[in-house]
């Protein structure tokens, strides 16, 4: 597989995989001045919000940095403003996941409750 694989074609095979789990893709790079969320995906009773890292295995270790606190305090505020904007999805549990897709490899990695927003 390409090693050069983009970040927007790492979001978008991770689309396809939560597509493929059942998941209806509601927003891609939803963004407003805080931030953006990669992707934010409905199956059920349950909104993910899902951060997308497109990295060579060596790299991932590094996943941990690359969601820390700061990222962590803007997903839940986009999510809440995601909210704001669409109450019919007020009553759905959120989760924060995290999707790695390995451009060596092809891989993908869903790791759902990847992080939580701190009190």
């Amino acid at each position: 597989m390409n090693q050069e694989l983009s970040w927007r074609e790492g979001e978008r095979i991770a689309a396809d995989h939560l597509r493929e789990k059942g998941w209806n893709i509601l927003e891609l790079n939803f963004r407003n001045r805080s931030g953006e969320i990669d992707i934010l995906a409905a199956k059920g009773k349950t909104l993910a919000c899902v951060e997308v890292k497109t990295w060579q295995e060596e790299l991932v270790n590094d996943l941990e940095r690359a969601v820390n606190w700061k990222k962590i305090r803007t997903y839940a505020s986009l999510c809440r403003y995601y909210l704001y904007q669409n109450p019919e999805y007020s009553g759905f549990r959120v989760r924060f996941d995290l999707i790695w897709v390995d451009p060596e490899e092809g891989r993908v990695d869903h790791i759902q409750d990847a992080f939580m927003e701190s009190a």
